[in-house]
């Protein structure tokens, strides 16, 4: 990206998402947050059940979220009545 203005010009770079500005991929902890995708997996939530929760949580998919946060999605969607109330 090029900024110019009176006095200037200025060249940016910015490194793809999926890098941690130094070229590499990013290293996930095992205590850090990790993909919807794994956690459902992991606890065995079907695909539709995984939909629902991330439309609700109006959640991308590859979001990365702490697994207490993914747990309170799903029980929060799960304990959700049918009419919204």
């Amino acid at each position: 990206m090029t900024k110019t203005n009176e006095t200037a010009t200025v060249e940016t770079t910015v490194p793809p998402p999926e890098s941690d500005g130094r070229g590499k991929p990013p290293v996930v902890t095992a205590a850090g947050p990790r993909p919807i995708e794994e956690h459902a997996k992991k606890a065995g939530i079907d695909t539709a059940t995984l939909a629902a929760v991330m439309q609700s949580e109006k959640w991308a998919v590859g979001k990365s979220v702490p697994k207490t946060e993914f747990k309170a999605a799903v029980g929060k969607f799960l304990g959700a009545s049918m009419g919204g109330e």
